[in-house]
C-alpha cells in the first residue's frame, strides 16, 4: 500500500491538487477570520460558524476534488495503470480511498490549525476539547461520501460528481439544519457532517446519539467501500458523460 500511495503522490505533481491543500486552508481561514474580527455578530460562536461553513463546503468540494485527484489517470491512459497494474483491483480501490482520506486530513488539519492561531492572537476564547471533537466529527463523517464521490467520479467524471454534490450538498443543509430532517436525518449519510456539527457545537445532541452515528459512519463506509470494490473489480473502465 504504501508503493501504490507514493505512486498516487508523485501522480499529483503540476495538478491543482497541491495547490488546493495549501491554499484552500489558507484562503477558508483567512476569510473567515477576517469576518470575525470585522463583526461582533457572532462573538462567542465563531467555532460553531467555522466548523458549520466548512462541514457545508466540505460536503460539496468532495465532488470536485476526487474526480481530480483522479484526472491524470484518466488523462494519460483511460485508468489502465490502476486496472491493468497487475495489484488486486479492489486493494487499488481501498489504497485511493485511503489516499483522498489522507489528503482531506491535510487540508482540515491545516485548516484548523490557523484558524487556532487567530483565536490565539486575538486573545479569543474556546474550548480546545470541542474544537478537537468537531474536527473528528467532520473527518469521520465524510469517510462514506469519499468512497462515493470515488465511484461518481469513475463513472461520470467531473460532470456527474459535481452535478451530485450540488444536490447533496443542498439536501444536507436543508435537512440538517432544519426541522424537515428531524426522522430521517439518522439514515441519510450525506447529512451527518452537518447535522452533528450543528448540534455538538450547539450542545444539544448527547454524546450517546454522537457516538451512534459515528458507529454507524464506519459501518456504513466499510460496507460502501466492499460494495464499490466489487464494482471496481469488474468494471470497464469506461466513463459516462465525459466533457
Amino acid at each position: 500500500m504504501t508503493n501504490l500511495l507514493k505512486s498516487y503522490w508523485l501522480r499529483t505533481k503540476r495538478t491543482p491538487v497541491r495547490v488546493l491543500m495549501i491554499l484552500a486552508p489558507i484562503l477558508y481561514s483567512l476569510i473567515m477570520c477576517l469576518y470575525f474580527f470585522s463583526t461582533n455578530t457572532l462573538k462567542g460562536q465563531e467555532v460553531l460558524s467555522f466548523y458549520a461553513m466548512l462541514a457545508i463546503i466540505s460536503t460539496f468540494t468532495l465532488s470536485l476534488l476526487v474526480p481530480m485527484i483522479y484526472d491524470p489517470d484518466k488523462t494519460a491512459s483511460h485508468y489502465a495503470n490502476d486496472l491493468r497494474i497487475g495489484i488486486n483491483r479492489r486493494r487499488v480501490f481501498f489504497t485511493r480511498f485511503v489516499f483522498i482520506t489522507l489528503i482531506c486530513l491535510v487540508i482540515i488539519l491545516l485548516t484548523v490549525s490557523f484558524f487556532i492561531l487567530f483565536l490565539c492572537v486575538t486573545n479569543s476564547e474556546f474550548n480546545l476539547i470541542q474544537v478537537i471533537t468537531l474536527t473528528v466529527i467532520l473527518l469521520m463523517t465524510l469517510l462514506p461520501m469519499i468512497a462515493i464521490y470515488q465511484y461518481l467520479s469513475l463513472r461520470f467524471n467531473y460532470t456527474g460528481s459535481i452535478l451530485v454534490g450540488c444536490l447533496i450538498t443542498l439536501a444536507a443543509i436543508l435537512l440538517g439544519t432544519t426541522n424537515l430532517g428531524e426522522r430521517v436525518w439518522l439514515f441519510l449519510p450525506f447529512t451527518w457532517p452537518i447535522k452533528l456539527t450543528f448540534e455538538v457545537g450547539k450542545g444539544a445532541m448527547s454524546l450517546r446519539i454522537v457516538s451512534l452515528v459515528l458507529i454507524g459512519t464506519i459501518l456504513v463506509t466499510a460496507i460502501t467501500l466492499w460494495i464499490l470494490s466489487l464494482w471496481y473489480n469488474k468494471w470497464d473502465g469506461v466513463t459516462r458523460l465525459e466533457e
